[in-house]
């Protein structure tokens, strides 16, 4: 169908910002191959052989290693975890177009990526196409506004810089940033090494701690109880970790105006 051809490329190339994004197909090709799998048997067959060799490397390596016993089921176990978040546009958790069931809020939408991107997930967001196979507008509205949110709030931060070490410190120049939130991310080409940690924030006035973490990952977004004003520069101080700690990125943002909560 043209018009949802048309409806979908906007969405994909102008909602979507990057990776943290997966498309769920709505034409039953998962489906209908998840199907195939699991009624030959092959779906079964192949898991079976999977955990049968994790089983057995983790057997004989904890008898020769204990350490990297540890490194390898902290690593193999985090593959079995799903680490995606899927969810539905429409109320009442209706994946197929309902008509009735209304579509969820923009401020909604918002909590729900900072409860799955912003911990370290991935968000599936799902289409729900009506019987013509076309995006209806209101819904096609509500993507919009959910990525221009997004683009609007984390397309540019105030300031970012990054470090292979325990302490990373986030200056503003000229140093007097007004700030409701901040991004942690870690090099996970090295693993996931930060255990705990904790961020500081200081201003003009003071210094606070805000943070007190467990766990950055792909990526962390930590949100302001109230926004700080005049402030001069951000502290990150891993407490525990297993080697030296590679954050990526640490970004700090405004994304509330003045004035707002």
């Amino acid at each position: 169908h043209t018009h949802t051809h048309t409806h979908t490329q906007h969405i994909c190339a102008h909602v979507f910002l990057d990776r943290e994004y997966q498309i769920i197909p709505f034409d039953g090709s998962a489906m209908r191959q998840a199907m195939h799998l699991t009624q030959t048997g092959l779906l079964e067959r192949v898991v079976l052989v999977i955990l049968t060799v994790m089983f057995g490397v983790l057997l004989n390596v904890y008898t020769m290693n204990t350490q990297l016993f540890t490194f390898l089921f902290d690593n193999l176990f985090a593959m079995l975890v799903c680490m995606s978040a899927d969810t539905t546009l429409q109320g009442s958790d209706m994946w197929f177009y309902n008509r009735t069931a209304g579509i969820r809020s923009l401020n909604e939408l918002i909590n729900v990526y900072h409860q799955t991107v912003g911990h370290n997930s991935n968000l599936l967001l799902d289409f729900a196409p009506d019987k013509d196979g076309v995006i209806p507008d209101d819904q096609f509205e509500r993507y919009s506004q959910f990525g221009e949110f997004i683009r609007k709030c984390y397309g540019k931060p105030l300031n970012a810089t990054s470090g292979n070490k325990t302490t990373v410190t986030l200056m503003f120049s000229p140093p007097a940033a007004y700030v409701d939130r901040f991004v942690l991310q870690e090099n996970q080409s090295l693993g996931q090494r930060v255990r705990s940690y904790t961020v500081t924030i200081v201003t003009r006035s003071h210094t606070r701690v805000v943070v007190n973490g467990t766990s950055i990952g792909h990526k962390k977004i930590s949100l302001l109880a109230r926004p700080m004003e005049h402030v001069t520069h951000l502290v990150f101080t891993a407490i525990e970790s297993v080697g030296v700690p590679f954050i990526s990125n640490f970004a700090a943002y405004a994304c509330l105006s003045k004035g707002q909560i």
